[in-house]
């Protein structure tokens, strides 16, 4: 925040908890607290840890140190939490924290995680600054398993929460060379619709190794299941000049095979 009396001071500690739930086992606890420059403690979250006798610690809680997301109003603290053991492509949290519209420092909306979750935005040389993409938009990257999906969050004043400002963004990827194959496209109604909840089939295209793949953009797309809404990744690909979206299978004849 703006001002001396915004001046935050982000520490994590690690020590062992003494009390132990039951015989054999002990924890230890990752304590991150937020204080202002006189000392004074603005808000604090612990973490913990267990180890099991005989086996060693199940996993490690890291936290990184804190980075100041600096947008065109309005200036937050992102904090970056790891999980040792865990897959190269997991064990990594976003949360964001802040001074609300009432001047109190608290966490804004839900942890941001899953599979190779990070900051897309650049850090500044000194490691401590990161601005939103036009003074508004947090990047954060998510791995699915084919390719990397960046989406667009924003801070809602109203709400005073972050939320996804896009369903849609970019990709990265890796290709390998086409398999001889088949897919199927899909596309929605209208000149570049992005809704793919009226996604149709298109048409199926032939693949070939020597075809030209183009892998465009990305999105999610929702569907209600007995568990609550889930999502699939699909992505927009131009084959030997024929566009649509695609997924699952479609992709490893492209030539991104499933990789965890």
């Amino acid at each position: 925040g703006e001002g001396p009396a915004r001046t935050v001071r982000v520490e994590a500690t690690y020590e062992e908890d003494l009390g132990a739930p039951r015989e054999g086992w002990r924890r230890t606890l990752t304590r991150v607290s937020f204080s202002d420059r006189t000392g004074r403690l603005l808000y604090q979250e612990t973490y913990e840890t267990r180890m099991t006798a005989g086996q060693g610690f199940d996993g490690e809680l890291s936290v990184a140190p804190a980075v100041e997301l600096r947008g065109a109003t309005r200036r937050f603290v992102l904090l970056t939490l790891g999980f040792d053991p865990s897959t190269p492509s997991g064990g990594t949290t976003l949360q964001i924290y802040g001074f609300d519209a009432k001047g109190h420092f608290r966490r804004f909306g839900p942890s941001i995680a899953g599979p190779g979750t990070r900051l897309e935005n650049p850090v500044d040389q000194t490691g401590r600054v990161s601005r939103l993409r036009e003074g508004r938009y947090l990047d954060v990257a998510e791995w699915t398993s084919h390719f990397t999906l960046t989406l667009p969050w924003r801070f809602d004043e109203g709400r005073g929460d972050w939320e996804l400002a896009s369903l849609c963004g970019t990709v990265k990827v890796e290709p390998r060379e086409p398999e001889s194959g088949t897919v199927e496209l899909h596309r929605t109604p209208g000149p570049g619709a992005q809704d793919l909840r009226v996604l149709r089939p298109y048409k199926k295209v032939p693949v070939r190794p020597s075809s030209k793949v183009e892998f465009l953009n990305g999105c999610r797309r929702y569907a209600d299941t007995p568990g609550g809404p889930r999502y699939t990744p699909w992505i927009r690909v131009r084959v030997d000049g024929e566009e649509g979206w695609v997924v699952n299978d479609a992709l490893d004849v492209l030539g991104l095979p499933t990789a965890d």
